[in-house]
């Protein structure tokens, strides 16, 4: 069970959810003059904020990078979306990809398009109306 959003949270998911566009965006860039370390690390960092919005909004403790992986099996689990830890293997890869420099331009590219899919899903669950008012 989720608690009701503050406007404190909300302001956090909010603030969150427009760092994914502002990433997104530089993700693109960074591909188009062949800077695939970096496209790499902003599509990471896109999943990593879209995966925060939703936590911050729940009102879930989301800080620490090792807590990223629970929270979209938490997500996945409360809205039965199993698809969503599927969608996260490809940013996921990207984290990697930052550090060990394997991946070809159409990789990234592929990778950087799922990650939009995926954040794209986690910001249809963000925007839905609060659900513990019918619990």
């Amino acid at each position: 069970m989720t608690a009701a959003p503050s406007s404190e949270s909300t302001q956090y998911s909010d603030h969150d959810a427009a760092i994914c566009q502002r990433l997104l965006r530089q993700a693109q860039e960074k591909l188009h003059i062949g800077d695939l370390i970096q496209a790499s690390e902003e599509a990471w960092g896109v999943a990593a904020h879209a995966i925060k919005s939703v936590a911050e909004k729940w009102g879930w403790y989301r800080q620490g990078h090792y807590r990223l992986n629970a929270v979209v099996g938490f997500i996945a689990y409360e809205r039965n979306r199993e698809d969503l830890v599927t969608l996260y293997l490809h940013p996921t890869t990207m984290h990697f990809n930052y550090y060990e420099h394997e991946l070809e331009a159409d990789q990234v590219q592929t990778a950087r398009n799922t990650t939009k899919v995926f954040e794209d899903e986690l910001e249809r669950i963000r925007v839905e109306p609060d659900r513990t008012d019918s619990q």
